[in-house]
């Protein structure tokens, strides 16, 4: 969480820094920060699958089954 956070410092834009932050986010239960994180990620960069999956696994975890399916 510490390096993840340390380069979302770095670099706030980057897709793949807002994926792992999102995701270590996701694994600590927090899965609307990690929604938040996961959606600029794939704003960022629409082509990558990896936040599309992770995006669609927060949905999913928060009950918005018709997200997480549209999240690919």
């Amino acid at each position: 969480m510490n390096l993840a956070q340390r380069a979302e410092k770095l670099a706030p834009a980057d897709w793949y820094v807002n994926d792992v932050l999102g995701w270590v986010k996701f694994q600590m239960g927090k899965t609307q920060e990690a929604a938040r994180l996961l959606e600029k990620a794939t704003r960022t960069e629409p082509q990558a699958a990896r936040p599309h999956y992770h995006l669609g696994m927060a949905y999913f975890k928060q009950g918005k089954k018709a997200a997480a399916a549209a999240a690919r």
